[in-house]
């Protein structure tokens, strides 16, 4: 609603929101792939959003690691 121009981001990490409920409570499982897929995805979004706020000096390393689960 904020920013419209990311309406396509916003929807495909809601409609993963349901999946990584399922996974946080035991009751569904994620690949390795799917789990790169979403990290790589986040640090696209992330990039954009850094553009988009003229944010193009990184201090330090973007770091995004998936959860290890017990």
């Amino acid at each position: 609603m904020v920013a419209p121009e990311l309406h396509e981001w916003a929807a495909f990490f809601a409609g993963s929101a349901a999946r990584r409920g399922a996974v946080d409570e035991g009751r569904g499982v994620v690949s390795a792939r799917e789990a790169d897929d979403l990290v790589r995805s986040a640090a696209e979004l992330n990039a954009l959003v850094r553009r988009m706020l003229g944010l193009t000096r990184i201090t330090e390393p973007l770091r995004l690691t998936p959860a290890v689960l017990p």
